[in-house]
């Protein structure tokens, strides 16, 4: 569980880089703009989990995931 935790901890701020890179590319392509602002407040939202992780682990991570599948099912 403790590896876990380190791997969560270092490989979540590259998926979130790697999800805001994919939004901003579908922002420029697409002209579909009310869909990618909720696809950013999902990012905010996630970057806000990741910093809670630290304090309250299991709400923390249960925010990721949640803001995770919301950026997918947009």
């Amino acid at each position: 569980m403790y590896i876990a935790k380190i791997v969560i901890r270092i490989l979540m701020p590259f998926l979130i880089l790697f999800l805001s890179f994919s939004t901003m590319m579908g922002y420029i392509a697409e002209t579909i703009y009310p869909a990618y602002h909720l696809k950013w407040f999902a990012i905010v939202y996630m970057i806000a989990a990741y910093i809670l992780q630290f304090f309250r682990p299991a709400v923390g991570l249960a925010m990721l995931v949640s803001g995770g599948v919301v950026w997918f099912l947009i």
